[in-house]
């Protein structure tokens, strides 16, 4: 037996920033909106390879079926926020939250195996939100250096591959991670690059497969 494979993606999206300056010094804050859409679709079929008992290739028939044959449309919104808060000439702090709202409408209408039943996961919607926040501090002893702490949360979807291209439904639903990092920054001049030295633990919690978050299509 063998396989043929064939995945098309697209995709559009867009990003709007705005960054504001106010009272003294280099207090300012940040806003902006992140947004995705697109489709993906997979098809997969197997087929049956004929060799004569020496070995060589002769001839093949099918496909048998199409092991995989869906299509998968999804929607990506992120809303975020940081205010940076300067405390005197050289200490500022960093406030920030992103809120995400991932959608997958995934349809699997056509996958059918030999005897006519329908392979893969049901068609069915995922919708995965989360808030993530982040606090950080930064202190510049010098011009040009900065030296920085940050606690921040993190947020990710199921790939589409992982959660529909298996034969049931996948067990990951969405990956939380959480981040403590210390580090320092250099600016070199007159080449405006940097130099980065930082030290960081991450957590990271995989979340199991939730029926809340999920519609099946009948």
């Amino acid at each position: 037996c063998g396989r043929t494979s064939d995945v098309a993606f697209d995709s559009l999206g867009m990003e709007v920033r705005h960054r504001q300056r106010f009272g003294v010094g280099r207090s300012r804050w940040i806003a902006g909106l992140t947004y995705d859409q697109g489709r993906l679709n997979s098809l997969e079929q197997r087929y049956t390879f004929n060799y004569t008992p020496a070995g060589p290739f002769t001839d093949f028939s099918g496909p048998l079926d199409r092991y995989r044959d869906y299509a998968v449309r999804f929607e990506t919104i992120g809303l975020y926020g940081q205010l940076e808060w300067a405390l005197g000439e050289q200490w500022m702090a960093v406030a920030g939250v992103r809120q995400d709202r991932v959608q997958y409408d995934y349809r699997n209408d056509n996958g059918l195996g030999v005897n006519g039943a329908q392979i893969g996961v049901p068609s069915q919607q995922n919708t995965y939100e989360a808030t993530s926040p982040k606090l950080g501090l930064v202190f510049n002893p010098a011009t040009r250096v900065n030296l920085y702490a940050n606690v921040s949360a993190g947020f990710a979807p199921p790939e589409i591959s992982s959660k529909y291209g298996g034969s049931s439904l996948g067990q990951i639903d969405r990956s939380r991670s959480r981040t403590v990092e210390v580090g320092a920054r250099l600016a070199q001049l007159p080449l405006s690059t940097a130099d980065d030295l930082e030290l960081y633990t991450l957590k990271l919690d995989e979340g199991t497969y939730s029926k809340e978050s999920n519609q099946n299509k009948e």
